[in-house]
């Protein structure tokens, strides 16, 4: 859909009165660490499936980039618990992420005070800080327990990156199969637990 030259009056106009929200899909998300730019939730459903082939679980082959279903099979593996699912993901981020893209640094620099991220990276959360705004904070939704988390009122200087599907911190809150995205927005439609105050007011 292009813009009209009002539409993107109004757009910068918004951006600059900080009345948006910026919302991180999944396509944002990539890891440049090998070389090449691709989606960290793509990368880490081909990594799923390598340690299913070594140990002969089956998989659908064109699914093989849909995290959600490479998660799922993953855990029909004889004796797998979701902890092991777990730290399959967390150490996976922790070696594909360590290399921050450059768009964030460009993202970093607009006023936007929340942010809703749908990866569980922190690459918004380095590129503020590295842009000067050591204010900057984090928060994500568990949508199996609520949490008491004090989150302060985002602001142009001390914005709020909200990762809406989990937290690595937290691997139990990682929305990663098919069962827990049904879950998340059973939860989330419900608001048992709910989204703070904090983010929920910006809408």
């Amino acid at each position: 859909m292009q813009l009209s030259e009002r539409q993107w009056k109004t757009l910068i106009k918004d951006i600059q009165q900080q009345r948006c929200i910026l919302l991180l899909g999944d396509r944002a998300a990539i890891s440049t660490d090998t070389g090449q730019a691709e989606r960290l939730s793509a990368l880490l459903a081909l990594h799923l499936g390598r340690q299913m082939e070594a140990e002969n679980v089956a998989f659908e082959q064109d699914q093989s980039r849909n995290l959600a279903y490479m998660a799922q099979r993953f855990l029909s593996a004889p004796k797998m618990r979701r902890i092991d699912l777990e730290d399959e993901v967390t150490d996976f981020y922790n070696a594909a992420t360590r290399q921050t893209p450059a768009y964030y640094q460009q993202l970093a620099t607009l006023p936007f005070c929340l942010t809703i991220n749908l990866s569980p990276d922190d690459y918004l959360l380095r590129a503020f800080k590295a842009a000067g705004k050591a204010g900057a904070q984090t928060a994500y939704y568990n949508f199996r327990k609520d949490k008491n988390e004090g989150i302060d009122t985002p602001m142009r200087n001390k914005p709020l990156v909200y990762n809406l599907l989990g937290a690595l911190k937290d691997p139990e809150s990682l929305v990663l199969t098919q069962e827990d995205r049904v879950d998340f927005i059973k939860n989330v439609v419900k608001g048992n637990p709910g989204i703070p105050n904090a983010v929920m007011s910006h809408f």
